[in-house]
């Protein structure tokens, strides 16, 4: 009987480290989630700003070609 009542603590304490683990990893998974929307804001602005650039970069080109 101390024998089953042992393995239950044991299988208790196993369940209990598995969910707090599952905690953890939402956490992870949720910050990671936060980072890769705000690297993609980042980026995103990123490619609107080169894209600008480009844009007056052309626009430089053409004027400096009609003066030759």
């Amino acid at each position: 009987m101390k024998k089953a009542i042992n393995k239950h603590k044991a299988g208790h304490i196993v369940l209990q480290r598995l969910k707090n683990e599952k905690v953890a990893v939402k956490v992870e998974l949720r910050d990671l989630n936060i980072t890769y929307t705000s690297l993609k804001d980042d980026m995103s602005g990123q490619v609107f700003q080169l894209s600008f650039i480009k844009k007056k970069l052309y626009l430089v080109y053409n004027e400096m070609d009609s003066l030759k």
